[in-house]
């Protein structure tokens, strides 16, 4: 099994007023297929492009050099069926969401909470949205009311100021699971002792000004070749994704399955593979494992607030 590509640097629409612009690419919603076992998750992420930070979902599908737009519905879901990961652009849906809902989803109000959420195009059986904004429980909660049966919705701060719709090790997390209703406190526990358990290192996720920086720093995570605490931040998002899809019993035994994923490699194959699938162009994959200097990150050293890629 490998990694879903880029897990836990995905971006979401964010909330207005919030701090986040500074901090990588987060968590937007996932979904379970099927699977287990040495299958793992299948995952099919809902993206779009940069709205606030510098690399959106949508830009590191582009970067890699996998295709989307040009690939057929049914056929994205057969890769994600084959693959174990599938990329399904909501950027084309959002306009027509807006008209429908009298041109609020731009708007901040209760249901900004769920919008984005709303956009997918895949029927899945269970969901895990991030939420830049601490209220987890009242997104989760309307989700469910909405219809969504099996869904978590997740948060991470650091200080007052920085909501991340990602789970971050270290930082401050919440976590609120709402299945068949009812909510699953013992997942919400599991989750904030798992990011308890590892070191908070935000420089090691530092969003850098260009975009194809910020792509090669996932790839040589998943590649196995980065040894900081962005690795454990990968494995921590992936085991969150592994537990929902119940193809790992505990959130501690999903981050060491998932960090044994990365230090061999697997999580590259897997977005290599995909890459191939899509038709896209598996050389400019290739061309970002190859050492780059390093560049000034977005946050300046001398400014309190570092923050993620």
């Amino acid at each position: 099994m490998g990694l879903p590509p880029a897990a836990g640097w995905h971006a979401v629409r964010r909330l207005h007023g919030q701090r986040e612009e500074d901090l990588q690419d987060d968590q937007p919603q996932y979904c379970r297929r099927a699977g287990g076992g040495d299958r793992g998750a299948h995952v099919a992420k809902l993206g779009s492009r940069s709205a606030s930070s510098k690399t959106g979902s949508r830009d590191f599908i582009d970067l890699v050099g996998a295709t989307s737009d040009t690939v057929p519905h049914q056929a994205m879901v057969d890769i994600t069926a084959e693959v174990g990961f599938g990329f399904f652009s909501i950027e084309n849906r959002v306009p027509e969401f807006d008209r429908r809902y009298g041109g609020r989803f731009q708007a901040v109000h209760a249901l900004s909470l769920a919008f984005p959420a709303l956009l997918s195009p895949v029927t899945c059986s269970a969901y895990v949205y991030g939420l830049s904004h601490p209220a987890v429980s009242a997104s989760a909660r309307l989700l469910s009311r909405l219809g969504l049966l099996d869904v978590a919705v997740i948060n991470s701060s650091v200080g007052q100021t920085v909501q991340v719709d990602e789970l971050l090790p270290g930082s401050t997390v919440r976590a609120c699971r709402i299945n068949a209703g009812d909510e699953d406190l013992a997942f919400n526990d599991a989750v904030r002792k798992g990011t308890a358990s590892m070191p908070q290192d935000l420089k090691s996720v530092t969003q850098h000004e260009d975009p194809q920086e910020n792509v090669a720093a996932a790839i040589r995570v998943l590649a196995g070749r980065d040894t900081s605490q962005a690795r454990n931040a990968v494995a921590l998002n992936a085991a969150l994704l592994m537990l929902m899809s119940e193809a790992t019993p505990t959130i501690q035994s999903g981050i060491d399955k998932a960090l044994t994923i990365i230090d061999a490699g697997a999580g590259l194959d897997t977005l290599q593979q995909f890459v191939r699938l899509t038709g896209g162009a598996p050389h400019q994959l290739n061309s970002l494992l190859r050492p780059v200097s390093a560049s000034a990150p977005l946050v300046s050293p001398g400014i309190k607030e570092t923050a993620a890629c």
